[in-house]
C-alpha cells in the first residue's frame, strides 16, 4: 500500500512539473463532400493537430466552430479521445452537415469571385496526461 501512495505521490509531483504547449492546427485534409445535389449535404475532412510538446498526449473533446467571413458556415464537436504523439502532426476525421443555406454561401463564396481564404475558425480542445487534463483554445 505504502509503495502505491508513493507512486502516485510521485506522478503527481513529477506531472506539474510538466508544461504543457497548446496544439496548433495545422492544416485542413482530405475534403470530401457527398449529397450535394440530393438536399443533404455531407462535407468530411481531417484537421490536422500538431503536438509541439516532448511528451506524447491524448488529445479529446475538440469543439469547433468555422466560419467563412462572419458567417458560422458550422460547429463540430468530436469527444472521441485521440492519441497525439510528440512533435508530430494527428489527422483528426471530422464531418459536418451544412444547411442549404450555408452552401449556397459558400458556392457564392467559391464561384462568385469571393475569397475561400477567408474561412478561419476557432475552439478549443482538451489534452490529458496521467491524472491531469488542460483546456486549450485553438485557432486556425
Amino acid at each position: 500500500m505504502r509503495k502505491i501512495l508513493l507512486f502516485v505521490v510521485a506522478v503527481s509531483v513529477l506531472s506539474s512539473c510538466i508544461t504543457l504547449k497548446e496544439p496548433q492546427v495545422r492544416n485542413i485534409n482530405n475534403v470530401n463532400a457527398d449529397g450535394l445535389f440530393s438536399g443533404h449535404p455531407k462535407i468530411s475532412f481531417d484537421v490536422v493537430l500538431y503536438n509541439p510538446n516532448s511528451i506524447g498526449m491524448s488529445m479529446t473533446d475538440l469543439s469547433l466552430q468555422v466560419k467563412n467571413g462572419n458567417t458560422i458556415m458550422a460547429e463540430i464537436k468530436n469527444d472521441k479521445t485521440f492519441y497525439a504523439a510528440p512533435m508530430t502532426e494527428t489527422a483528426i476525421p471530422l464531418s459536418i452537415e451544412p444547411t442549404m443555406q450555408q452552401m449556397n454561401s459558400l458556392i457564392q463564396a467559391g464561384l462568385g469571385g469571393g475569397d475561400l481564404g477567408k474561412f478561419n475558425g476557432s475552439g478549443t480542445v482538451t489534452v490529458r496526461k496521467f491524472l491531469f487534463s488542460k483546456k486549450f483554445q485553438i485557432q486556425f
